[in-house]
Order: C-alpha cells, then structure tokens, then sequence
C-alpha cells in the first residue's frame, strides 16, 4: 500500500521526513505547463513510484498567473498563462492537493492531460476509474466553494514571493534558488535525495525492503494507471 502523503500548515503537497534533517524542494507548477508534463511524468514519478519518503516535496500549482480581488463576489478571480482551462486546472490541482493529499492522482492528471484533448474533467473521470464518487465529489466541491478559491490565493501568494521565478517548472530548495540542485532534481529528485548522506538508499538499512539498485529496474506503476 502506497506511503501516506502529508501537507503542511501552508496545505502545500508534501513527502516529509520528520526524523532526518533533509532538503526541502518546493516546484512552482502548471496545469498545461509541457516541460511541468514531463518533469512529473520522469522525476516526480519516479521518486513517487519509491515509495519512502526521503525529503521534503511540495507542488505548488499557480505558475505565471495572475489575479486580481473582486469585492463584489468576495473572492479572487484568476487569468493563466495557457488561458483560462489552465486556471480550472490548477484550482483542481490544489484542492487535490489540499483535501485529499493525493499525488499518485496530480502525477495521473499530467501523465493524461494531453491525450484527452486538455479536458481535466475527462482527465480526473479516467484516473480514478469512473468509480471514485466519493473522491470526485470533494474535488469539485472544492472547487467551487469559497474555500478553494481562497486554497488558489495561498498557492499565488507562495509562487508571488519567489522573486527569481522567471519560467515553470521553477524549483526552490531550502528557500533558496540553487541552479545546480535545480538540475539533478530535473534529471532525478530520487537520485538527488539519495546522494544525502542521511539516505543510504543504496545500502537501504532505513528501508526494510526493495533496495535501490533492484529499484532502478524494476519500477512499480502509478496505482491510478492501468497496467
């Protein structure tokens, strides 16, 4: 069974270690973001597909967006980079990532965007198999409610504050930009995670079963996808 995946005070999506002083990488997102695609579908998911929490991993849905409060209504109303489906994709991303924890179903929704014609409704219908209406009921009424509008104004908030966020996927490790982590996360957060001497992933002693090496060859899937 997959490892339970947190999130912190700021709701942002998290794999956490609480007993090991380790990095903490924070990656600014898109919904219709191609080169977001394929960072989830390489790095992200591999590190997923682990299944062990080596570090600290926050997602945060917003990317080169903007919004702007409207009094009226009581809420925040938003205009995206790749046009206005891509703000109903991230509003279903946080309030994913905000009420269910669950990144096997973020990874799941990238992995399958593009080949449903960029139809989240479609996208999320097929991820969870048609038969997940419980689940599929606390996302949309997440996404209608005040409460997800006000869940996408913390992620803006987040992303607004990064000030060399130039482009996305934009990765920050420990508060910090660093160009050459930025790369090896790009390349393998698993990878990077493990070269810490705190995770001997090759030793795999903190494990207690598949070692990384026999890992590497045998990949497990993404539950929400079929074999």
């Amino acid at each position: 069974m997959k490892t339970s995946f947190y999130i912190t005070i700021l709701a942002l999506l998290s794999l956490t270690s609480s007993k090991r002083n380790l990095p903490k990488v924070d990656i600014y997102i898109e919904s219709l973001c191609d080169e977001c695609v394929y960072l989830i579908k390489s790095s992200i998911l591999e590190y997923y597909n682990f299944n062990y929490e080596l570090g600290e991993l926050n997602l945060i849905p917003y990317g080169k967006a903007t919004e702007e409060y409207n009094p009226q209504f009581n809420r925040y109303e938003y205009q995206c980079q790749h046009g206005m489906n891509e703000c109903y994709g991230n509003l279903m991303q946080t309030c994913i990532i905000k009420d269910l924890n669950d990144i096997g179903l973020i990874i799941c929704l990238y992995q399958n965007i593009f080949k449903n014609r960029q139809n989240f409704d479609i996208t999320l219908n097929k991820c969870l198999k048609n038969n997940n209406e419980e689940k599929k009921k606390k996302i949309y009424d997440c996404m209608k409610s005040k409460r997800g509008n006000f869940y996408q104004h913390e992620m803006a908030l987040k992303t607004k504050s990064i000030k060399t966020l130039k482009w996305i996927p934009h990765i920050i490790v420990d508060d910090e930009r660093n160009i050459i982590a930025e790369r090896l996360i790009k390349k393998s957060l698993l990878q990077y995670f493990c070269d810490f001497p705190e995770n001997d992933c090759k030793n795999h002693s903190f494990l207690g079963y598949t070692p990384y090496e026999t890992f590497k060859d045998n990949k497990c899937k993404n539950p929400y996808l079929k074999n």
